[in-house]
């Protein structure tokens, strides 16, 4: 046996295994990752003819029919070998996402359709000609000097490809066209090496370490698909979505959550959500076959219950079936293994650039399309939303709030809180209003979510906590006799390592004493990244800055957590207030108080708008004493200007 022989009998082992790996690890799914199997059985039938017909000629002595089956095997292999690269520069157009564009351009078809079929009709030709090989009596192989013509026909593929890459350079990702680029330019050095060194035909080894390179680098499954589920991962989605940004193709993508699902994941636990995900994921599939359009629209997995639907061909009517579908399919009671639960949903549907032409604004709708969009029993379509004020100021809204620190379009409002046993407003609450010179005013469960998303909200919290404390500096603060006043303090502004220093910083500039500061942090907040929300709070704690819990019943926190945690107010939640009516809801109302009143836990009760909420908060007593120490509402005062709010207080003293 020749070293060519054991070059094919390497490349054979070694793309055996990377098949094996391509299932194993999941990336068998989607149009490119299907085109790169094919690829890699096309290089497993190439080598397998070929150690087939090597082996076969080996010492064998004269038989016509055994000169017939080499002579099948060989036609095998040189038609296998000849769709090696013109699959491969169909994986890689795929890849870089302009498959759609050269499918329907004849400049691009027509020179693949030749690379693909022209080898084909000469090697069939050999048959009648002899031209390009044949086998003596001796059972020895001859090649003619003509059989070159495949390998240059490769050569020719593969510069194609290139010519593509470079016509679309502009619209592709500079790392994706480089890393194209030298892998073509690789695999056509040494194919031309071989036609000048034709002793080695090592072609087959050449087109597989290519794949194994690509499967390498290139493929990633640990990024493209989403382990759980199978479907195709968040990195896959948006990076297809930049890819079709930057070609302008138009795409249409179905948005699908679960929207109570830190709810439910509560209540199934952990590993039972995960198989609840993926029969969400198993479900659209089969949604997607049965109306047999799994080969027009894809599925994605991005992150916390989204799933996402992309089609760039399919029909109105076609995405409009499947998203009812997918929402019809969760909604109402679900009975799952021994589970009974109500899964919120909200499915929504975007045209990609036409309603949403900015990927950073498009992830953050992707995570909160539902506070953005109205509730709805069936899928919102975008286009027909997009033209209200709401969703255009919700689409530009990075572009209000950097305006809006620039401008000096925010205003500190204050909420005044009343002192149950003092029977006077003791304290008030800091809310940031936001006033844009074109939208007017922009609610802050608008703005405050995107600051958190982009980063804003850094800045923005800085210049809340240094004009809380320029007011209370004040000569009108002293005058109203208010013990302290309370700041929000955000998820991302309570792990900040410097947190500390910068709020002394501001409170030393102003000459303020931390007892006239009460820091506000959600149970979102207390949860995450505890050990840095711990520390800060501990640490400003022992420097004299008080604690309140903020919204309490309505985060996901543990009562072991959030105990944990130098804690001296708890805020009962608005949603408490609203079902007092309920005789059970009285109930948890009080069994709440009582237990925060056993950890020594001072109570604030929050969403006040009635003179009967007020008195039933005011004479509520435990063991014999008020329940609760403050009380803040409407019923006593709407959110004002600082002005208005001077002017309030100094009307009730």
């Amino acid at each position: 046996m020749s070293i060519n022989f054991y070059f094919d009998l390497c490349s054979l082992v070694i793309v055996i295994t990377l098949i094996f790996a391509d299932f194993f690890k999941h990336t068998t799914i989607g149009k490119a990752n299907r085109l790169f199997l094919v690829e890699l059985i096309i290089i497993l039938s190439s080598c397998f003819f070929r150690v087939s017909y090597q082996t076969l000629l080996s010492g064998a002595s004269y038989s016509a029919g055994l000169r017939n089956v080499a002579y099948v095997l060989i036609y095998c292999f040189l038609i296998t070998h000849n769709f090696i690269a013109p699959v491969g520069i169909k994986y890689l157009i795929c890849t870089i996402g302009i498959d759609k564009k050269t499918e329907t351009n004849n400049l691009y078809r027509i020179p693949m359709y030749f690379f693909e079929f022209a080898p084909v009709l000469i090697v069939l030709s050999n048959i009648f000609t002899k031209k390009l090989f044949f086998i003596s009596g001796a059972m020895e192989f001859y090649e003619n000097p003509s059989i070159h013509i495949f390998t240059l026909l490769n050569i020719a593929t593969l510069v194609w490809g290139v010519i593509i890459l470079i016509a679309n350079k502009k619209s592709l990702p500079k790392v994706k066209f480089s890393l194209s680029i030298m892998l073509l330019g690789l695999n056509i050095f040494f194919l031309t090496i071989l036609i000048f060194f034709s002793v080695f035909k090592i072609s087959l080894f050449i087109f597989t370490m290519s794949s194994y390179l690509i499967l390498l680098f290139g493929q990633r499954p640990e990024l493209h698909v989403h382990k759980e589920t199978g479907l195709k991962s968040a990195p896959s989605f948006w990076g297809e979505i930049e890819s079709c940004l930057k070609l302008e193709k138009r795409i249409n993508i179905v948005f699908f959550k679960v929207t109570n699902s830190k709810n439910i994941l509560l209540y199934i636990g952990q590993e039972t959500y995960s198989r609840f995900i993926k029969t969400i994921a198993e479900r659209m599939q089969f949604i997607l076959e049965k109306y047999q359009l799994n080969k027009l629209f894809e599925l994605y997995y991005i992150a916390d219950s989204t799933f996402a639907i992309v089609t760039e061909n399919g029909k109105k009517p076609q995405i409009q079936l499947v998203a009812e579908s997918v929402k019809r399919s969760f909604s109402g009671k679900i009975q799952f293994e021994d589970f009974e639960f109500f899964p919120d949903t909200d499915c929504c549907v975007v045209n990609i650039p036409g309603d949403i032409d900015n990927l950073e604004y498009l992830k953050y709708f992707s995570k909160e399309f539902q506070r953005i969009i109205e509730k709805s029993e069936g899928p919102v379509w975008i286009r027909e939303v997009a033209s209200t004020d709401e969703f255009k100021m919700k689409k530009e809204i990075d572009a209000i709030l950097s305006a809006a620190l620039e401008g000096n379009n925010f205003e500190i409002f204050y909420q005044p809180i009343w002192g149950v046993k003092e029977q006077r407003f003791t304290s008030a609450e800091a809310l940031l209003r936001l006033n844009d010179p074109i939208y007017g005013y922009v609610p802050p469960s608008i703005f405050l979510p995107m600051a958190e998303s982009n980063g804003l909200i850094h800045k923005i919290g800085d210049f809340v906590f240094e004009e809380v404390c320029k007011f209370i500096a004040s000569p009108e603060f002293e005058s109203l006799g208010l013990e302290y006043i309370e700041i929000n303090l955000s998820t991302a502004q309570s792990v900040e390592s410097n947190l500390v220093d910068k709020l002394f910083q501001s409170m030393n500039v102003w000459g303020v004493s931390p007892s006239k500061v009460r820091l506000e942090i959600t149970e979102n907040a207390a949860d995450f990244n505890s050990s840095a929300v711990e520390q800060n709070i501990s640490e400003l704690h022992d420097l004299g800055i008080k604690f309140a819990l903020d919204d309490y019943g309505t985060g996901y926190s543990n009562i072991k957590k959030v105990t944990g945690l130098p804690l001296d107010v708890v805020k009962l939640d608005k949603a408490f207030v609203d079902k007092m009516n309920e005789p059970v809801m009285r109930e948890i109302i009080q069994d709440t108080i009582h237990m925060l009143k056993k950890l020594n836990k001072q109570v604030l009760v929050e969403g006040i708008e009635d003179q009967n909420t007020a008195d039933f908060f005011i004479n509520l007593k435990i063991d014999g004493e008020s329940a609760c120490e403050y009380i803040q509402g409407y019923f006593f005062s709407k959110p004002l200007p600082q002005k208005a709010f001077v002017e309030l207080l100094n009307k009730e003293r």
